[in-house]
Protein backbone atom coordinates (compact mmCIF):
# COMPACT_ATOMS: atom_id res chain seq x y z
CA UNK A 1 0.00 0.00 0.00
CA UNK A 2 1.09 3.53 -1.19
CA UNK A 3 0.14 7.21 -1.32
CA UNK A 4 0.46 9.36 -4.26
CA UNK A 5 -0.98 13.09 -4.17
CA UNK A 6 -4.00 12.13 -1.80
CA UNK A 7 -5.11 8.45 -3.57
CA UNK A 8 -4.51 5.26 -2.01
CA UNK A 9 -2.43 2.53 -3.65
CA UNK A 10 -4.38 -0.27 -1.47
CA UNK A 11 -2.98 -3.06 -4.52
CA UNK A 12 -1.47 -2.57 -7.61
CA UNK A 13 -1.31 -5.47 -10.43
CA UNK A 14 -0.30 -5.86 -13.48
CA UNK A 15 -3.79 -6.66 -14.81
CA UNK A 16 -5.73 -4.74 -12.22
CA UNK A 17 -5.28 -1.66 -9.65
CA UNK A 18 -7.54 -1.03 -6.55
CA UNK A 19 -7.14 2.69 -4.94
CA UNK A 20 -9.33 4.97 -2.46
CA UNK A 21 -9.31 8.60 -2.86
CA UNK A 22 -10.58 10.85 -0.22
CA UNK A 23 -12.39 14.24 -1.98
CA UNK A 24 -12.68 17.94 -0.96
CA UNK A 25 -14.34 20.83 -2.30
CA UNK A 26 -11.51 21.55 -4.91
CA UNK A 27 -11.55 19.04 -8.28
CA UNK A 28 -9.42 15.98 -8.61
CA UNK A 29 -8.03 15.41 -11.19
CA UNK A 30 -7.24 11.15 -12.29
CA UNK A 31 -5.54 9.74 -15.61
CA UNK A 32 -7.16 6.85 -16.12
CA UNK A 33 -5.30 3.86 -18.66
CA UNK A 34 -6.64 3.66 -22.19
CA UNK A 35 -9.07 0.32 -22.71
CA UNK A 36 -9.30 -0.43 -18.93
CA UNK A 37 -13.23 -0.83 -17.31
CA UNK A 38 -13.71 1.15 -14.78
CA UNK A 39 -15.54 0.64 -11.14
CA UNK A 40 -16.16 3.63 -8.98
CA UNK A 41 -17.86 3.06 -5.89
CA UNK A 42 -19.10 5.53 -3.31
CA UNK A 43 -17.38 4.86 0.01
CA UNK A 44 -18.60 7.52 1.95
CA UNK A 45 -21.06 10.80 1.42
CA UNK A 46 -22.20 12.05 -2.24
CA UNK A 47 -19.53 13.06 -5.23
CA UNK A 48 -20.11 14.72 -8.36
CA UNK A 49 -18.29 12.61 -11.74
CA UNK A 50 -17.16 14.43 -14.57
CA UNK A 51 -16.02 12.46 -17.60
CA UNK A 52 -16.03 14.63 -21.20
CA UNK A 53 -19.44 15.88 -21.83
CA UNK A 54 -21.01 13.50 -18.67
CA UNK A 55 -21.65 14.59 -15.21
CA UNK A 56 -23.47 12.64 -12.87
CA UNK A 57 -24.11 12.58 -8.56
CA UNK A 58 -22.50 9.89 -6.96
CA UNK A 59 -24.65 8.52 -3.62
CA UNK A 60 -22.92 6.65 -0.73
CA UNK A 61 -22.66 3.20 -1.52
CA UNK A 62 -23.85 3.25 -5.02
CA UNK A 63 -21.61 2.58 -7.89
CA UNK A 64 -20.81 3.86 -11.34
CA UNK A 65 -19.11 2.13 -14.21
CA UNK A 66 -17.53 3.17 -18.02
CA UNK A 67 -14.88 1.54 -20.03
CA UNK A 68 -12.16 4.23 -20.37
CA UNK A 69 -11.05 5.86 -23.68
CA UNK A 70 -8.26 7.24 -22.18
CA UNK A 71 -10.15 10.51 -21.37
CA UNK A 72 -8.76 12.07 -17.64
CA UNK A 73 -11.29 11.68 -15.08
CA UNK A 74 -12.40 14.74 -12.51
CA UNK A 75 -13.97 14.00 -9.61
CA UNK A 76 -15.12 16.25 -6.17
CA UNK A 77 -16.83 16.12 -3.28
CA UNK A 78 -20.40 17.03 -3.04
CA UNK A 79 -20.45 16.27 0.62
CA UNK A 80 -17.56 17.01 3.15
CA UNK A 81 -15.48 13.70 4.08
CA UNK A 82 -16.39 11.91 0.66
CA UNK A 83 -14.57 8.71 -0.10
CA UNK A 84 -14.35 6.78 -3.28
CA UNK A 85 -12.93 3.52 -4.13
CA UNK A 86 -11.73 3.16 -7.70
CA UNK A 87 -11.45 -0.77 -9.28
CA UNK A 88 -9.68 -0.12 -12.61
CA UNK A 89 -9.50 -3.96 -14.90
CA UNK A 90 -7.00 -3.60 -17.32
CA UNK A 91 -7.01 -4.45 -21.06
CA UNK A 92 -5.50 -7.78 -19.95
CA UNK A 93 -7.93 -9.00 -17.16
CA UNK A 94 -10.20 -10.84 -18.82
CA UNK A 95 -7.25 -13.24 -20.02
CA UNK A 96 -5.59 -13.59 -16.28
CA UNK A 97 -9.21 -15.08 -15.12
CA UNK A 98 -11.18 -18.45 -15.79
CA UNK A 99 -13.41 -17.37 -18.03
CA UNK A 100 -14.72 -19.46 -21.39
CA UNK A 101 -13.19 -17.31 -24.66
CA UNK A 102 -16.70 -16.66 -25.63
CA UNK A 103 -18.46 -15.05 -22.44
CA UNK A 104 -14.76 -13.09 -22.68
CA UNK A 105 -15.82 -11.21 -25.74
CA UNK A 106 -19.49 -10.95 -24.94
CA UNK A 107 -18.18 -9.13 -22.11
CA UNK A 108 -16.06 -7.38 -23.64
CA UNK A 109 -18.21 -6.16 -26.04
CA UNK A 110 -20.82 -4.92 -23.75
CA UNK A 111 -17.38 -3.27 -21.59
CA UNK A 112 -16.51 -1.76 -24.78
CA UNK A 113 -20.24 -0.14 -25.14
CA UNK A 114 -20.34 1.67 -21.69
CA UNK A 115 -18.84 4.69 -22.78
CA UNK A 116 -21.66 6.64 -20.88
CA UNK A 117 -21.20 7.17 -16.90
CA UNK A 118 -24.12 5.28 -15.30
CA UNK A 119 -24.84 4.45 -11.46
CA UNK A 120 -26.58 1.77 -9.84
CA UNK A 121 -27.26 1.05 -6.41
CA UNK A 122 -25.35 -2.24 -5.38
CA UNK A 123 -24.62 -2.88 -1.96
CA UNK A 124 -23.20 -5.96 -2.37
CA UNK A 125 -20.19 -4.00 -4.20
CA UNK A 126 -20.07 -1.87 -1.47
CA UNK A 127 -19.69 -4.33 1.21
CA UNK A 128 -16.97 -5.96 -0.70
CA UNK A 129 -14.95 -3.10 -1.06
CA UNK A 130 -15.53 -2.22 2.71
CA UNK A 131 -13.78 -5.70 2.91
CA UNK A 132 -10.50 -4.32 0.61
CA UNK A 133 -10.40 -1.30 2.14
CA UNK A 134 -10.55 -2.57 6.03
CA UNK A 135 -8.12 -5.87 5.38
CA UNK A 136 -5.51 -6.22 7.86
CA UNK A 137 -3.87 -9.62 6.90
CA UNK A 138 -0.58 -10.41 6.82
CA UNK A 139 1.60 -9.08 3.35
CA UNK A 140 1.66 -12.79 2.47
CA UNK A 141 -1.80 -13.30 2.22
CA UNK A 142 -2.67 -9.82 0.54
CA UNK A 143 -2.11 -11.15 -3.16
CA UNK A 144 -4.39 -13.89 -2.76
CA UNK A 145 -6.95 -11.83 -0.84
CA UNK A 146 -7.12 -8.84 -3.09
CA UNK A 147 -7.54 -11.56 -6.52
CA UNK A 148 -10.37 -13.10 -4.92
CA UNK A 149 -11.86 -10.24 -3.43
CA UNK A 150 -11.28 -8.36 -7.34
CA UNK A 151 -12.68 -11.73 -8.97
CA UNK A 152 -15.57 -11.52 -6.35
CA UNK A 153 -16.38 -7.54 -7.29
CA UNK A 154 -16.00 -8.14 -11.02
CA UNK A 155 -18.21 -10.94 -11.52
CA UNK A 156 -21.03 -9.04 -9.57
CA UNK A 157 -20.15 -6.06 -11.89
CA UNK A 158 -20.90 -8.38 -15.23
CA UNK A 159 -24.06 -9.41 -13.26
CA UNK A 160 -25.46 -5.76 -12.67
CA UNK A 161 -24.79 -4.74 -15.92
CA UNK A 162 -26.48 -7.22 -17.55
CA UNK A 163 -29.44 -6.84 -15.32
CA UNK A 164 -29.07 -3.10 -16.65
CA UNK A 165 -28.92 -3.88 -20.65
CA UNK A 166 -32.50 -5.51 -20.19
CA UNK A 167 -35.00 -2.90 -21.85
CA UNK A 168 -37.42 -1.90 -20.05
CA UNK A 169 -41.46 -1.87 -21.54
CA UNK A 170 -42.59 1.71 -21.85
CA UNK A 171 -45.86 1.26 -23.32
CA UNK A 172 -47.47 5.10 -23.94
CA UNK A 173 -50.29 5.42 -26.63
CA UNK A 174 -49.29 8.54 -29.35
CA UNK A 175 -51.35 11.34 -27.88
CA UNK A 176 -49.87 10.32 -24.70
CA UNK A 177 -46.57 10.70 -26.02
CA UNK A 178 -47.32 13.72 -27.64
CA UNK A 179 -48.48 15.49 -24.23
CA UNK A 180 -46.04 14.58 -22.20
CA UNK A 181 -43.63 15.42 -25.22
CA UNK A 182 -45.45 19.01 -25.60
CA UNK A 183 -44.35 19.57 -21.64
CA UNK A 184 -40.92 19.03 -22.19
CA UNK A 185 -40.67 21.26 -24.95
CA UNK A 186 -42.41 23.78 -22.61
CA UNK A 187 -40.33 23.12 -20.01
CA UNK A 188 -36.97 23.73 -22.17
CA UNK A 189 -38.19 26.72 -24.11
CA UNK A 190 -39.34 28.65 -20.94
CA UNK A 191 -36.16 28.43 -18.26
CA UNK A 192 -37.18 31.99 -17.40
CA UNK A 193 -40.61 30.26 -16.22
CA UNK A 194 -41.20 28.42 -12.88
CA UNK A 195 -43.92 26.26 -13.85
CA UNK A 196 -46.11 23.89 -11.52
CA UNK A 197 -47.02 20.45 -11.98
CA UNK A 198 -50.84 21.48 -12.33
CA UNK A 199 -50.10 24.56 -14.87
CA UNK A 200 -48.19 22.41 -16.78
CA UNK A 201 -50.89 20.12 -16.73
CA UNK A 202 -53.41 22.68 -17.75
CA UNK A 203 -51.18 23.37 -20.88
CA UNK A 204 -51.32 19.85 -22.59
CA UNK A 205 -54.82 19.10 -22.02
CA UNK A 206 -54.24 16.40 -18.77
CA UNK A 207 -54.57 16.33 -15.66
CA UNK A 208 -51.87 16.31 -12.64
CA UNK A 209 -51.47 12.95 -11.51
CA UNK A 210 -51.50 11.35 -15.01
CA UNK A 211 -48.69 14.31 -16.05
CA UNK A 212 -46.65 13.17 -13.45
CA UNK A 213 -47.05 9.75 -13.97
CA UNK A 214 -46.36 9.49 -17.75
CA UNK A 215 -43.66 11.99 -17.71
CA UNK A 216 -41.55 9.94 -15.22
CA UNK A 217 -42.41 7.05 -17.05
CA UNK A 218 -41.30 8.10 -20.22
CA UNK A 219 -38.23 10.24 -19.04
CA UNK A 220 -37.33 8.63 -16.75
CA UNK A 221 -37.15 11.00 -13.96
CA UNK A 222 -39.72 13.82 -12.22
CA UNK A 223 -41.25 16.74 -13.80
CA UNK A 224 -39.77 18.61 -10.93
CA UNK A 225 -36.02 17.11 -11.18
CA UNK A 226 -36.19 17.76 -14.95
CA UNK A 227 -37.17 21.34 -14.75
CA UNK A 228 -34.05 21.60 -12.13
CA UNK A 229 -31.66 19.55 -14.61
CA UNK A 230 -32.67 21.82 -17.47
CA UNK A 231 -32.01 25.30 -15.28
CA UNK A 232 -29.10 23.90 -13.98
CA UNK A 233 -27.83 22.82 -17.40
CA UNK A 234 -28.32 26.12 -19.08
CA UNK A 235 -26.71 28.24 -16.34
CA UNK A 236 -23.46 26.05 -16.45
CA UNK A 237 -23.86 26.82 -20.08
CA UNK A 238 -23.65 30.67 -19.65
CA UNK A 239 -21.52 30.74 -16.81
CA UNK A 240 -18.45 30.28 -19.65
CA UNK A 241 -19.74 33.57 -21.11
CA UNK A 242 -17.51 35.75 -18.84
CA UNK A 243 -19.42 39.00 -19.30
CA UNK A 244 -22.35 37.62 -18.20
CA UNK A 245 -23.01 38.27 -14.03
CA UNK A 246 -24.29 35.39 -11.64
CA UNK A 247 -27.01 37.57 -10.70
CA UNK A 248 -28.30 37.90 -14.72
CA UNK A 249 -28.33 34.56 -15.21
CA UNK A 250 -29.88 33.63 -11.97
CA UNK A 251 -32.79 36.55 -13.18
CA UNK A 252 -33.17 35.04 -16.33
CA UNK A 253 -33.46 31.19 -15.05
CA UNK A 254 -36.57 32.35 -13.35
CA UNK A 255 -34.86 32.88 -9.86
CA UNK A 256 -36.00 36.32 -8.01
CA UNK A 257 -32.43 36.62 -6.04
CA UNK A 258 -28.90 35.19 -6.79
CA UNK A 259 -28.37 33.59 -3.36
CA UNK A 260 -31.27 31.01 -3.99
CA UNK A 261 -29.80 30.71 -7.32
CA UNK A 262 -26.36 29.76 -6.00
CA UNK A 263 -27.92 27.37 -3.56
CA UNK A 264 -29.76 25.11 -5.85
CA UNK A 265 -26.84 25.41 -8.07
CA UNK A 266 -24.91 23.94 -5.39
CA UNK A 267 -27.26 21.85 -4.35
CA UNK A 268 -27.57 20.53 -7.93
CA UNK A 269 -23.54 20.50 -8.91
CA UNK A 270 -21.69 19.98 -5.75
CA UNK A 271 -20.14 23.47 -6.12
CA UNK A 272 -20.89 27.50 -6.49
CA UNK A 273 -20.82 29.15 -9.79
CA UNK A 274 -18.03 31.39 -8.80
CA UNK A 275 -16.15 28.13 -8.59
CA UNK A 276 -17.38 26.40 -11.44
CA UNK A 277 -16.24 30.24 -13.46
CA UNK A 278 -12.79 30.03 -11.53
CA UNK A 279 -12.19 26.60 -12.90
CA UNK A 280 -13.23 27.24 -16.43
CA UNK A 281 -11.30 30.93 -16.49
CA UNK A 282 -7.79 29.38 -14.85
CA UNK A 283 -8.17 25.83 -17.15
CA UNK A 284 -9.15 27.59 -20.45
CA UNK A 285 -6.14 30.44 -20.08
CA UNK A 286 -3.25 27.41 -18.83
CA UNK A 287 -4.55 24.27 -21.04
CA UNK A 288 -6.58 25.82 -23.99
CA UNK A 289 -5.30 23.08 -26.23
CA UNK A 290 -6.07 20.32 -23.59
CA UNK A 291 -10.00 18.79 -24.83
CA UNK A 292 -10.12 16.64 -21.59
CA UNK A 293 -10.64 19.45 -19.83
CA UNK A 294 -12.65 22.69 -21.49
CA UNK A 295 -14.68 19.49 -22.38
CA UNK A 296 -16.18 19.61 -18.85
CA UNK A 297 -17.99 22.65 -18.86
CA UNK A 298 -18.97 22.18 -22.78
Amino acid sequence: MNQVNGIIFLYSHVNYEVKLLALNDEFSRLKIDDNSSVLIISMAKTSTIILDQQEIELKEKHSCFYYSQGLDLFLIAKNEKAKICILTFKAGFLKHIEIELDHQQKIEQSFRSSSILRTFNAPSLYSTAMDLINSQLPDALIPTFYKAKSLNIFCKLVAYLELLSEPENIRLRVIDMEKIKVAKELIESNLNQNFTIPQLARTVGTNEQYLKKHFKQFYGKTVFNFIVECKMNKAKQMIKERDVKISAISQQLGYKHATHFTTAFKKFFGYTPNALRYLFVVFIENYAATRDITSILI
